[in-house]
């Protein structure tokens, strides 16, 4: 109801809407300063609102969100972002149609299995995989498209006058020129003290001991020995065969949407013609059908193939083991009655999966391995750079750790650099300090170089804010850190009118108001988020002060 009058009314919703953030915001905040400052609530990990959120659920949410990214771990500063516009939504009225959210989990799961359809046995078995059930998964689409709508409602309302749009203008076009001195990790690699064998021991303890994924992890990864039956579809598309009319019609089913060309009136539109793109259309279409033969070929393999894997794993169940023989054999006879191909990838890495020379990169497979995997849990019908596949894990080697010799090397360089790294941060930092102090003349900021000031990155976006003159300042300008620089600014030129372009420049400073938006409460609440909940902990865990004498 709330979203439907939202629609009936975006040019006025955009005062309420601010209203409602702002309230929304407050309503945050207040709870966090309210009721989270001083003792916290016994095994609450965050609280929005009245909504409290324990550690166990916090850590369910975490596992659904990874489960949907493709095993991909969502940090948990963006898992609490997005929980706190979700409930800013729930807030506002605004929700999710049942059946669009449906549609949403059943196109997830579907890109992360890499199929083009899905079964209800597949999207069960899927769940079951991944521990989490229906009803979660479809509570946690629901609510991000609650929040994503909100965020559209917002974006389709925003409304600027001329002038406005002018000053965004101004502020991305303007040309700022720096002065400043950089310090390179490089240059301090050779300069920093060697690891001792303490610290060697200690890296190695903290990385050897950890799962496999974790960062910087000093473990040789699991292994998977996998069998497989692939619909090639060089093989299936050879199979194809087309008539002159038929590659015809095709064309006339594309050329809307593909061959239109600019030119011509509404009325009399202009089309690439039909025989400078036949050999174009014959491929698309050759394509098209193979990959349909293919479907149809591998959709009756893997239903023969989760049949009589079943019945395998009844009559084994007093014989434990892998039955080797046998699926080679019924994967051998598969192959053979639906025209695929199949043969045994040997003691492959997760990694490994993304150059096999057999099919390419098959790094879909990747989400159903582990160190639980066994044969009689078939991988459906899964993309990969050949194909289509579906394949079963004949043996698993575990992850182990690295022994301390086989990691040294490694450990050394690692510590080297955090060295180098700090060496270099204090440098830019102590020059900066020392500009500033009069300690240092600024002609030491020997290097320079001009921007607009709309192309600065994200970490030195910061620069473009300031009068001509700012103090300097040191910061990193790259995600490696691969250097620190100490910059100062020193002139900056306005665009002028007669180059301004409005209608580039509308949507640009749409967008720019709403990241102050959302960045308003959403970060703010994150903040309060360190102060009552991480910095508490960061105190706790920090050495006790020596006592004054």
């Amino acid at each position: 109801m709330a979203l439907n009058w939202l629609r009936r009314h975006q040019k006025s919703v955009f005062k309420p809407l601010a209203v409602i953030v702002v309230i929304t915001f407050v309503f945050a905040w207040g709870a966090y300063k309210g009721k989270n400052s001083g003792a916290n609530v016994s095994g609450v990990r965050v609280s929005i609102g009245d909504r409290k959120i324990g550690d166990e659920e916090f850590t369910r949410l975490s596992r659904l969100y990874t489960t949907l990214n493709r095993g991909r771990v969502v940090p948990q500063g963006a898992l609490f972002r997005q929980l706190v516009r979700q409930e800013i939504a729930a807030q506002s009225g605004v929700q999710a149609s049942p059946d669009a959210a449906s549609e949403q989990v059943t196109a997830i799961i579907k890109d992360n299995l890499g199929v083009d359809s899905l079964d209800e046995k597949t999207y069960r078995d899927y769940l079951m995989q991944h521990g989490v059930t229906a009803a979660e998964v479809h509570k946690v689409i629901s609510d991000a498209m609650a929040a994503e709508e909100l965020d559209r409602i917002v974006r389709s309302s925003v409304l600027f006058s001329d002038e406005e749009v002018f000053l965004s203008y101004r502020r991305e076009r303007q040309e700022l020129t720096f002065t400043y001195a950089e310090f390179t990790v490089a240059e301090f690699m050779d300069r920093v003290e060697a690891p001792n064998e303490e610290e060697i021991a200690a890296y190695h303890k903290e990385h050897s001991e950890v799962d496999e994924d974790a960062p910087d992890a000093l473990v040789h990864p699991s292994q998977y020995r996998i069998l497989y039956v692939l619909a090639d579809k060089n093989v299936f598309e050879k199979k194809v065969k087309l008539s002159p009319e038929e590659i015809s019609a095709h064309y006339e089913k594309l050329k809307e949407l593909r061959y239109r060309e600019d030119g011509g009136d509404a009325g009399d539109p202009v089309y690439t013609p039909f025989d400078e793109v036949e050999k174009e259309v014959e491929e698309n279409l050759r394509k098209e059908r193979g990959r349909d033969l293919s479907s149809e070929a591998m959709d009756a393999a893997v239903k023969e193939l989760t049949e009589a894997l079943g019945n395998m794993l009844q009559a084994a169940e007093d014989n434990p083991g892998t039955p080797e023989k046998e699926l080679v054999s019924l994967f051998a006879d598969t192959s053979a009655k639906h025209g695929l191909k199949h043969g045994v990838i040997d003691w492959v890495t997760r990694d490994g999966l993304k150059s096999l020379k057999s099919l390419g990169n098959a790094s879909r497979m990747e989400m159903y391995l582990g160190e639980t995997a066994t044969w009689s849990n078939l991988i459906p019908d899964v993309r990969c750079d050949k194909g289509r596949l579906a394949a079963s894990v004949l043996g698993v080697k575990p992850s182990s750790p690295m022994s301390l010799d086989e990691s040294r090397g490694v450990i050394v360089r690692k510590l080297a650099r955090s060295k180098a790294v700090k060496k270099a941060e204090d440098e830019a930092t102590f020059l900066a300090g020392a500009v500033i102090g009069g300690e240092k003349d600024p002609s030491v900021l020997d290097k320079s170089y001009t921007v607009q000031a709309g192309e600065l990155d994200g970490k030195a976006r910061f620069l473009s804010v300031g009068k001509v003159g700012l103090e300097p300042i040191h910061y990193c300008p790259d995600d490696e850190h691969e250097s620190f620089r100490t910059v100062q600014l020193v002139s900056r030129k306005m665009p002028s009118r007669a180059d301004f372009d409005k209608e580039t420049f509308y949507s640009r400073t749409k967008m720019s108001m709403l990241a102050y938006i959302r960045s308003s409460y959403v970060h703010g609440a994150y903040y309060r988020y360190w102060e009552t909940k991480l910095a508490p902990r960061a105190e706790a865990a920090a050495p006790p002060a020596e006592a004054e004498e």
